[in-house]
């Protein structure tokens, strides 16, 4: 499985929104265009189809960081936030 960090800056406010809901069914926000996600390498490989279809090269910027197990353990949250995926996973 990928632990992935999904960003993205996407001004038509159409778009953003089918594109939050497509997130959605791969992974958790966890800021208003952030999203983390466990998934398998051929998930992976369909959400970004499926990204790239909806959002088009000209549309918006995409992307996509791959976290390591121990990089996880490394991650600080500040504020009102709540326990994300890769954190509830790896923080102890």
């Amino acid at each position: 499985m990928k632990k992935i960090v999904i960003m993205y800056d996407i001004s038509d406010n159409r778009t953003r929104t089918r594109l939050f809901k497509l997130l959605k069914r791969y992974g958790e926000p966890v800021q208003l265009s952030i999203f983390e996600a466990i998934i398998s390498e051929a998930q992976f490989a369909e959400m970004r189809g499926e990204v790239t279809r909806l959002v088009g090269s000209d549309a918006g910027r995409m992307r996509y960081y791959e976290i390591c197990r121990d990089c996880s353990r490394d991650i600080v949250v500040f504020g009102q936030a709540r326990t994300t995926v890769l954190a509830s996973i790896y923080i102890a």
